[in-house]
């Protein structure tokens, strides 16, 4: 919930517009990352509520991409810990990252700890499947950081700086994952034969088996989204029926709709 003071703040920002809660951002976040997550219990997701931006501070924008995302952002916003954009002095997605960390929250991460052979030793040592990155429809970039279990926190000239704990030892990637019995998803790959006797997926989709439950889900090497819904070809949806509450899968443009799991 969020409070009547947060609301009135944000009207006085933006008295033009009628003023609402905007969760999907976090919420298209969360699902892009997969069952894994789900899994992480005991552990703490650094989330942020954001306001809109007054008419005053976007008109002071000179970048006309910047421009255009501040005025989206014209509601309370729900969603990753920090948002930003790209500049040209930064050389990869990671540093635009901890600039707009540092920028947004005062957050400071140790170098070390935005490694992906870290990421993926921290992952493996948990024994869950969770992307390093994804993408949402626009293409916007997350970066997805696990801080290790033995972590600390210190304020230094204003800004709260995360680092692993002097006793913690990172493992290897290929010494974590024998240790959690994990394949990799290259391994999945190869090892789809074991499902053949199940129905056909879209193309960039193979099945995996979770560690933690070994039920089956779904990955796409592609894009690195994880589910456990079947995943659908382009323009299918899956729908119920009004009168008998049954599924069904319904296809828009073909104007075609099937009990069977389409696979084209």
């Amino acid at each position: 919930s969020i409070e009547e003071e947060v609301f009135a703040l944000a009207r006085s920002l933006r008295p033009d517009i009628s003023m609402a809660v905007r969760p999907h951002h976090l919420k298209h976040a969360v699902e892009s990352l997969g069952p894994g997550f789900r899994y992480l219990e005991g552990y703490y997701c650094l989330c942020a509520v954001t306001l809109p931006y007054s008419r005053r501070e976007i008109a002071r924008t000179s970048s006309a991409a910047e421009r255009r995302w501040k005025d989206a952002r014209c509601q309370i916003d729900i969603g990753v810990s920090a948002e930003g954009i790209s500049e040209a002095a930064d050389a990869s997605p990671v540093e635009t990252a901890q600039r707009t960390l540092a920028r947004s929250l005062r957050v400071q991460v140790q170098g070390q700890l935005w490694s992906e052979q870290v990421q993926a030793s921290l992952r493996h040592e948990l024994g869950i499947e969770l992307p390093h990155r994804v993408w949402d429809q626009k293409q916007a970039q997350t970066v997805v950081l696990m801080l290790p279990p033995k972590s600390v926190g210190q304020v230094k000239d204003g800004m709260l700086c995360f680092a692993a704990d002097d006793s913690y030892k990172f493992k290897s990637a290929p010494e974590a994952r024998a240790a959690s019995k994990q394949k990799t998803i290259k391994e999945w790959e190869a090892d789809q034969a074991q499902f053949s006797h199940l129905p056909l997926l879209p193309p960039g989709w193979i099945r995996v088996r979770s560690s933690d439950t070994s039920k089956i889900y779904f990955h796409n090497t592609k894009t690195g989204k994880s589910t456990f819904d079947f995943p659908l070809p382009k323009g299918w949806t899956r729908e119920f029926s009004k009168s008998t509450g049954k599924s069904y899968y319904f296809h828009a443009q073909k104007r075609l709709s099937q009990f069977e799991l389409p696979v084209e």
